[in-house]
């Protein structure tokens, strides 16, 4: 982050269903409610619903954190399947496929690491702009 690190972290743990999504997304809109991340929720909310749906494949739980501070925000979501994320471009005709696409476009910037006993962490972090003097 271009400022403070992280004040605090906020943990939700999902099933590995399609309806996770829409949970983690509720989850994430109730702490960005304040009105100091409103510049955030919308970019926030479509980043997180593209990491949690990525991470739905994995056959165990999703993890999905939620990193406030000063400078900004970390989402990090965490699952069990080995591999890593890989950006690609898909077809005109596809329906799917743009998710880290998007994921790269509207975060400060995104990455990965793998676990030590499998799985992995995404996370995209958002940064506040510095203020102009």
């Amino acid at each position: 982050m271009n400022a403070d690190p992280i004040a605090a972290e906020f943990t939700l743990i999902c099933p590995a269903v399609p309806s996770s999504a829409g949970l983690a997304r509720r989850f994430l809109s109730l702490l960005l409610a304040e009105d100091e991340f409103s510049g955030f929720r919308d970019a926030a909310s479509l980043v997180l619903t593209e990491l949690v749906a990525n991470a739905l494949p994995s056959a165990g739980p999703v993890s999905v954190t939620v990193g406030l501070g000063p400078g900004g925000l970390v989402l990090s979501v965490t699952d069990t399947a080995d591999g890593h994320p890989v950006p690609r471009v898909p077809a005109l005709d596809e329906e799917s496929g743009r998710g880290l696409l998007l994921v790269g476009r509207l975060a400060t910037k995104w990455d990965w690491y793998p676990l030590p006993n499998g799985g992995k962490t995404v996370f995209a972090r958002f940064d506040r702009p510095l203020p102009v003097s």
